[in-house]
């Protein structure tokens, strides 16, 4: 079992990488051309490489088809992976500054080492499994302060890397970004084509790259990427160890478009181990679907549709228990629930992914839990 957002499939243009791995990153890049972006990923749009064009091309096909505008389409499409992204962002941000405030919190240990001049070995640790084209370790600035462990199979990693060593860093006031929110506007005033968007986000891309083109992409703290079968929790784990992660730290997991890929056996079995190597203040974090959104996928799976949803297996209409017997409290959002995406996610719009059937049995689920009993 290889990263689920990476797909078995091999994607366009980036050779062994899933495409399903280059869908996700092409959808974080995108969101950057609706008006109020949830997310900005300055990364995405490269490592996504030709699927960027292939998306819109096709959304402007449904958007002529449906009669209404591509930007319509486009706030729609990637709406999920925005507002998923944004989620996580903020929790892990949030993770990082609450484990470094208990670090300097003066207690009698913290005392006596400082007297001693031993320098507290308390740092926030984020584990992102399945981290197919994860960019967080270069976007979000509290990183800087934790360790960061991306585990994923060993082609996406080497995808990555070698995209990322073409791309400089790449700050907020930069071209690329100047340059996508031109195109924002003019989404916004619908008088733009997908052919338009993808030529605009080829230029953005062309110009990040020759910013720096001699330089590599370096995350501001440490950053150890780990090559690994997520069906082989004891595998990953002991290589965790062998780059300094420490069960006894408290460790933020990230399961983003993971668990739904899976099945319920691989994702109860993943979870338990997550829990036996948590300690107090650990968080895991993760996105899930109900029973219906895995139906109506099996049904597009019988007629070779949905090129994502189509892998999906696991789904759970009520995860709070699900994580409970994984040894887990779990705490459950809708995104109609999360004030700065109800824009997105208004309550009579059936919170899933795009895909036909099941209607109101459908729908997705964010998670944040705590080791049940700490």
């Amino acid at each position: 079992m290889g990263s689920p957002d990476s797909g078995q499939d091999l994607g366009r243009d980036t050779g062994a990488v899933g495409y399903t791995a280059t869908i996700v990153a092409a959808k974080r890049g995108l969101e950057q051309h609706n008006p109020q972006p949830l997310v900005t990923d300055p990364y995405a749009l490269a490592l996504a490489g030709a699927e960027s064009g292939h998306l819109l091309a096709k959304w402007e096909a449904v958007a002529q088809n449906q009669g209404i505008t591509l930007a319509e389409v486009l706030a729609k499409r990637t709406r999920y992976v925005a507002v998923r992204t944004r989620f996580f962002d903020e929790a892990i941000q949030g993770f990082v500054r609450s484990v470094g405030a208990k670090a300097l919190e003066p207690s009698a240990q913290v005392k006596a080492q400082v007297k001693a001049q031993i320098k507290p070995q308390v740092q926030a640790q984020v584990v992102i499994l399945g981290a197919g084209l994860d960019t967080r370790a270069l976007r979000l600035p509290e990183l800087a302060e934790a360790c960061c462990y991306e585990v994923d199979r060993p082609e996406v990693l080497a995808y990555k890397v070698q995209c990322l060593q073409t791309i400089s860093p790449i700050s907020p006031a930069s071209p690329l970004v100047t340059t996508q929110s031109v195109t924002a506007q003019s989404i916004a005033a619908q008088s733009v084509t997908a052919q338009s968007i993808a030529a605009q986000s080829i230029a953005a891309q062309s110009i990040a790259a020759q910013a720096i083109a001699a330089q590599s992409v370096t995350a501001p703290g440490r950053l150890y990427r780990i090559a690994a079968d997520l069906a082989q929790p004891q595998d990953w784990l002991n290589a965790l160890e062998g780059q300094g992660w420490s069960a006894q730290c408290p460790t933020f997991w990230v399961l983003e478009g993971v668990v739904m890929y899976l099945t319920a056996e691989e994702a109860g079995k993943l979870l338990r181990s997550l829990r036996e190597s948590s300690s107090l203040g650990s968080v895991v974090g993760l996105d899930g679907v109900r029973s219906g959104s895995i139906r109506a996928a099996q049904d597009l799976q019988q007629q070779a549709r949905g090129r994502v949803v189509r892998h999906w297996q696991f789904g759970h209409d009520r995860p709070q228990d699900w994580f409970q017997t994984c040894g887990w409290s779990a705490q459950i959002f809708r995104p109609s629930q999360l004030p700065w995406a109800k824009s997105r996610y208004p309550a009579q719009v059936p919170e899933s992914p795009e895909m036909g059937g099941y209607d109101s049995e459908r729908g997705v689920w964010l998670a944040l839990a705590d080791p049940d009993g700490a």
